[in-house]
């Protein structure tokens, strides 16, 4: 048999070659390190042009979050961020320390009656210590301002800036609810244990309590986020109230973590967030947003955290749920999933509820991106229940593409107050390239305890560091100073301050941007201050 012509064969079958897998884009993001900056690079600061992104203190992707960043050159406003985020690194361990003890001493003399009751009761050997884990340990935050009740005395001209909210709220829980008064009062309530919050929502809100929240960091290897829930009643509620705590007085971290410029770069659509915040919500990879907050809490890879925490009441009797407490193995909880949970929960057991948000300074951050969280992950059963976000003193939490994002696609009813000139709500800064954060929502300006007004997306002296307003800001601080003299003539005892409340604001004369972020102010600015009718036509 001949053998066949090669030339005469049908040319072999070749299988097609599968199509390569499209890349994901690569991840994009700033990270700015406080611990790495020193006192050489503070002077580059200042006397060099030396590129930013050349500085050993800063961490970016290649390419860069924006291509300007590639050349930009620090300005003034980078020194002094750079500057204070050091000093707050240098200080975060004795600031702690002064913290634990002024709270500790200053609930000594309370819960003993003063000095003169001190004194007596160590006379007679009956002196009472101080249980942070029990109802009657205050804050700074409380101990500053006690007060616990709502206020009673609204005119119903003064919420217009709220108007669709305070409509809602008095029809589904009483005449004396307004949303700016509730959202405050609630804010403040977060700093305190969770026995405490547990009390003034039962007891003084006359609402119920639901849960507590002490979440883990994994970037700070602590439980630093803590939040609360509760509903306006136990049975059929109609309102679902998610409250984050804010940045503590003492906590030096909570505050490099507000100054922070570090971005992280969620998507085209979404644009840029804030990575602290971010880190605070759960994300458990800084540098790719996708692998660090996927939709299902089962797709991380989370490290142990050892111990589970409870609390229980004075009477020794109900436990507080924590969501530290872990429900699989020993994986520890994170706010954003944990949180999440509990509103899907909820809205399963009270299905015409709606959901407030709110938080005051890092709280209010958290507020929002909360809900930017919800719209990345499609979670509508959630975010269509949002009736509304309110915070109060908040920080700038995203670049302009994800404020245009939350404004226009997920369209949140988003409104945030602004005390005189306080500094918090004016950080991180606006200045591209390198500060690429941007207000939105609707911004509630205090002019003070008794006037406000309502504009756009940001409020005076955008970027603090003004002096042209320096004069306008040290007014301020004596006129609040002499408000808090007489207001309780004025305006009722209620609005009477004590020894530590006067000492902080004589302090804070000093440095009037502190002296204002106080909840104190915003909480008196809530219940008395009035909008001036020509502001309302400008509300959407």
């Amino acid at each position: 048999m001949e053998a066949s012509d090669p030339s005469l064969l049908p040319p072999p079958v070749v299988p097609p070659t599968p199509p390569s897998p499209r890349k994901a884009p690569p991840s994009r993001y700033l990270i700015f390190r406080p611990g790495k900056i020193t006192i050489l690079d503070i002077v580059r600061l200042l006397f060099t042009s030396r590129r930013f992104l050349d500085y050993q203190f800063v961490e970016s992707s290649d390419p860069p979050m924006s291509p300007e960043l590639e050349t930009a050159i620090p300005d003034p406003n980078m020194v002094v961020s750079a500057l204070l985020l050091k000093i707050l690194h240098f200080i975060r361990k004795p600031l702690a320390l002064l913290g634990r003890v002024v709270e500790y001493c200053l609930n000594l003399l309370c819960l003993n009656g003063g000095y003169i009751g001190f004194l007596r009761n160590i006379v007679s050997v009956n002196v009472t210590f101080p249980d942070k884990k029990a109802s009657s340990f205050r804050s700074i935050i409380s101990l500053v301002d006690g007060r616990l009740d709502l206020y009673k005395k609204h005119s119903l001209t003064e919420y217009n800036a709220l108007m669709d909210l305070q409509i809602d709220l008095r029809r589904d829980i009483g005449e004396d609810v307004m949303p700016l008064d509730l959202t405050t009062m609630a804010s403040k309530i977060a700093y305190e244990n969770p026995s405490y919050i547990k009390e003034a929502v039962d007891n003084h809100l006359k609402m119920n309590f639901v849960e507590f929240f002490d979440c883990w960091n994994k970037f700070l290897e602590a439980k630093t986020t803590q939040a609360f829930v509760f509903t306006d009643k136990e049975e059929d509620a109609n309102w679902i109230f998610l409250v984050f705590r804010g940045t503590e007085l003492f906590d030096a971290m909570d505050w490099s973590v507000d100054l922070d410029i570090s971005r992280i770069h969620i998507n085209d659509k979404m644009g840029s967030v804030h990575l602290g915040f971010m880190k605070a919500l759960g994300l458990q990879d800084e540098t790719d947003f996708a692998k660090g907050f996927p939709v299902d809490i089962d797709d991380l890879q989370i490290n142990a955290v050892p111990g589970n925490d409870t609390a229980a009441d004075d009477d020794g009797g109900e436990k507080l749920a924590f969501c530290q407490q872990q429900e699989e193995g020993d994986k520890p909880q994170l706010a954003y999933y944990a949180i999440r949970k509990t509103l899907a929960r909820l809205l399963e057991e009270h299905p015409g509820a709606k959901i407030l948000i709110t938080g005051h300074s890092q709280g209010g951050a958290l507020a929002v991106l909360f809900s930017g969280l919800l719209a990345y992950h499609g979670r509508q059963d959630v975010l269509e229940k949002i009736e509304g976000v309110v915070t109060h003193g908040q920080p700038r939490v995203g670049d302009r593409t994800f404020a245009g994002y939350m404004d226009s696609i997920v369209k949140l009813k988003y409104y945030r107050t602004v005390y005189r000139h306080d500094i918090v709500p004016r950080i991180p800064f606006d200045q591209p390239p390198i500060f690429q954060f941007k207000h939105f929502g609707i911004c509630v300006y205090y002019e003070g305890w008794f006037k406000r007004k309502v504009g756009g997306d940001d409020e005076p002296n955008p970027n603090f560091f003004d002096w042209s307003f320096l004069g306008e800001m040290f007014r301020g601080s004596w006129d609040d100073l002499s408000d808090a003299l007489t207001a309780p003539d004025k305006e009722g005892k209620e609005f009477e301050e004590g020894w530590i409340s006067l000492f902080l604001r004589l302090y804070g004369l000093t440095f009037p941007g502190m002296a204002f972020h106080s909840p104190r102010d915003y909480l008196n600015a809530a219940r008395l201050s009035h909008l001036a009718v020509k502001d309302v036509d400008q509300l959407v």
